[in-house]
């Protein structure tokens, strides 16, 4: 009997909430309002990285590089496990198309990608600049027009782009 009851309420409270909307003359038009779009996340791209290739003064293609400030302090360093698959593109004339991300800041070390990203723990600061091979030197460094995808989807286009 109690369960009857309580059905019963609920029903008259579902029926009861039920309403038809009257239509109002101002809700005959449809009105667009534009806010402006932004991000939720994050800033507003501004640019896209753009592919930088480079040359060296000896076979140091396969050497992780990493990044030093004007005083030869170590700024930036790839962890083990982000260096894999990052080898650079070798591109005709001696030019390679980089997927680390190189610049003139960048200075080479003694480990290969290979060896790098078989390491168990992060070199320390001291490991980074004992790493350092003080002679392997970028001879000549371009960021190019495209991105690096773009590049990287079509390579043997960029030598041709850049004795243009």
């Amino acid at each position: 009997m109690m369960k009857k009851f309580v059905f019963m309420g609920i029903a008259a409270l579902c029926l009861a909430s039920c309403a038809a909307k009257k239509e109002s003359p101002e809700s005959s038009e449809l009105k667009i309002v534009q806010a402006p779009a932004r991000p939720v996340i994050g800033g507003e791209v501004r640019e896209i990285p753009r592919a930088v290739i480079y040359k060296m003064n000896g076979d140091y293609a396969d050497n992780v590089t990493i990044e030093v400030d004007a005083q030869g302090d170590i700024v930036s360093y790839p962890a083990p496990q982000d260096v894999k698959g990052m080898e650079p593109v070798a591109l005709a004339d001696g030019w390679y198309l980089s997927r680390q991300g190189v610049s003139s800041r960048s200075v080479f070390t003694r480990w290969t990608y290979e060896e790098y990203a078989a390491l168990k723990a992060v070199p320390s600061i001291a490991q980074l600049k004992a790493a350092i091979l003080p002679a392997a030197k970028i001879t000549e460094l371009i960021t190019l027009k495209i991105s690096q995808s773009e590049a990287l989807a079509n390579p043997a286009e960029i030598i041709p782009e850049v004795n243009e």
